[in-house]
């Protein structure tokens, strides 16, 4: 069976076609300092986070906004989120509120850390954890830790996740912080927290790339410039059934912000296709980037039949295997009639 090509690189952009540290770029290229939320916590927990795993990625998913069957619920599948949910037995939809996650790198979801705001009690949650204990093996168990202004300390639980040891702290009722088994001793950081910062507007996802080369190195796109300080991707959904994406990046200068957009244009256009044997299929038709001085700028709205193919892609290679050309024809299949135009202007022979 034919396998195509590349499979961490199309991931990549099925991820930020759909759309997987602070960059300093623009309003939006980082979760922005936030008011405290109504008990008054502050909505810090991204900036530890970030602080934490030296973050360089960083995704932060309002799931309140998911719609079941649409493009929250796989974003919420994609790694290092997807498995943590399993295990816990949380329902992106039902259980969880807003989730972020802060990584050093896109690909390879060990050294990252995870913060859950959910709407599971405390009682089920404890049962779920205890659950997880069970299943994670001798070094397994809870253990209590020091906190600041906290006269009880901190219970965390130290358990297997997806293989990897991970510590879970319910840091507040509401807030279950997720670190790599070293880190655990740094979960007392988080408590008093609220979260992360609500929406600055209707996005569903708000993605941030620090250092998008560094930050991308494991998914082999050596065309990105390295004149790149930061990127940033927010997806909003629309009332179709579809999805309005913006990216915004930050390059040194205006004039190598002229050259870094008609590369980053190529790059898209390049790792969004897909070879079928005799022909090749594009997963959305290409952004064109513009620069502004030194900053980069790209609108690209996706249909609900384009969202339905990459949602597929996105959860193929999500699962670790190949991707095969029938299963691509086939979520082309399923999509809508809508995507019979689609593909008639984005299928073009070798």
């Amino acid at each position: 069976m034919q396998r195509l090509r590349s499979s961490s690189r199309l991931a990549l952009v099925a991820a930020l076609g759909i759309a997987v540290g602070g960059c300093g770029m623009s309003d939006r290229a980082s979760p922005p300092t936030a008011p405290p939320d109504a008990a008054g916590r502050p909505r810090n927990a991204s900036e530890i986070a970030r602080t934490l795993a030296d973050g360089r990625v960083g995704y932060l998913l309002h799931a309140h906004r998911a719609r079941e069957g649409s493009l929250g619920p796989t974003l919420a599948a994609l790694p290092p989120l997807g498995p943590t949910l399993a295990a816990l037995h949380l329902d992106p939809t039902r259980d969880l509120a807003r989730a972020y996650v802060s990584a050093p790198q896109l690909i390879g979801s060990a050294a990252a850390v995870l913060v859950l705001e959910h709407r599971v009690p405390e009682a089920r949650l404890r049962q779920v954890i205890d659950a997880l204990i069970a299943l994670s093996g001798d070094t397994a168990g809870w253990e209590r830790l020091e906190a600041p202004n906290s006269a009880t300390g901190l219970s965390i639980a130290r358990v297997l996740v997806d293989g990897e040891p991970r510590a879970l702290a319910p840091v507040a009722p509401d807030v279950l912080v997720v670190l790599p088994g070293e880190l655990a001793e740094e979960a007392p950081r988080f408590v008093g927290t609220g979260g992360a910062p609500d929406p600055v507007g209707p996005e569903l996802l708000l993605i941030t790339l620090r250092e998008p080369k560094l930050a991308l190195v494991e998914t082999g796109l050596a065309a990105l410039p390295d004149s790149l300080a930061s990127l940033s991707l927010t997806v909003t959904l629309t009332p179709n059934g579809g999805a309005d994406l913006a990216v915004d990046a930050l390059s040194t200068t205006p004039e190598q912000a002229v050259l870094d957009a008609a590369r980053l244009t190529k790059v898209v256009a390049d790792e969004s296709a897909i070879d079928l044997g005799p022909v090749r299929f594009t997963l959305f038709d290409t952004p064109t980037f513009h620069a502004d001085g030194s900053r980069l700028h790209a609108d690209r709205h996706l249909t609900r039949a384009e969202l339905a193919v990459l949602c597929g892609v996105a959860r193929q290679l999500s699962a670790g295997g190949g991707l095969a050309p029938e299963a691509v024809m086939g979520w082309v299949g399923e999509a809508s009639l809508e995507l019979v135009g689609v593909v008639g202007g984005l299928i073009v022979g070798r």
